[in-house]
């Protein structure tokens, strides 16, 4: 069923912009949602993760988090699901939901690395329990399993576990120093987009035996 491209929001960082934009070939506007945050604590709280940006479009007054639209399920009217969710019901006689993220090969950092996080001064990973810890989505489309992890349940690479959330965890920390950067001189959300087009374009490079600068896109 997915529950969780159906209830969370899905913060992105601006390596996940550029490739899921490059890649789709569309504009940040068709899957980007810039929203505003007014409780101070909660900013507090939400920015020692996550890069959040003052815009012109609203004098400043206000911090955003850009994360992943979400849009109206075509099966659970009354829920909500991340705007590149696949979902249809089955053919045969038990009608079961089907979800599919509809982007997994580029799907954003976070996504990949879902659940699983660093603990321990970031030595150690730990994939968390998740299973029926609150009980009132139990039974609806925003239940996260149905079932508690085993072993078996994650054929995966472990050291490429590890390999994700250092990168996840790199590209945060990137988008929030950029993030500091932007807001002590704020423009519009257009104006934002094309910056960070410009920065992640520009931040690998080659030098040259004269010192010339070539410089090498870094999103595949």
């Amino acid at each position: 069923m997915a529950g969780c491209c159906r209830r969370y929001d899905v913060g992105l960082t601006g390596y996940d912009i550029i490739k899921i934009s490059r890649t789709l070939d569309v504009p940040p506007s068709f899957f980007l949602n810039v929203a505003e945050y007014t409780d101070e604590d909660y900013i507090q709280n939400v920015s020692k993760s996550e890069a959040l940006f003052a815009f012109t479009d609203n004098s400043c007054k206000h911090l955003y988090r850009i994360k992943l639209k979400r849009v109206k399920s075509t099966i659970y009217e009354t829920s909500l699901k991340c705007i590149f969710l696949q979902e249809w019901i089955s053919e045969d006689i038990t009608k079961s939901v089907f979800a599919r993220c509809g982007i997994y090969n580029i799907r954003p950092v976070i996504c990949s690395t879902y659940p699983a996080k660093f603990v321990n001064d970031k030595r150690t990973v730990v994939i968390p329990y998740v299973f029926d810890r609150d009980k009132n989505y139990k039974e609806s489309p925003y239940e996260l399993c149905k079932r508690a992890f085993i072993e078996s349940d994650f054929n995966f690479d472990k050291d490429e576990m590890i390999n994700l959330l250092i990168k996840h965890n790199y590209e945060t920390e990137f988008f929030k120093s950029f993030a500091e950067k932007w807001n002590q001189n704020p423009s519009s959300v257009n104006d934002f987009l094309l910056e960070i087009t410009n920065l992640y374009k520009n931040r690998v490079y080659i030098e040259t035996e004269k010192d010339n600068i070539s410089f090498i896109s870094d999103i595949a």
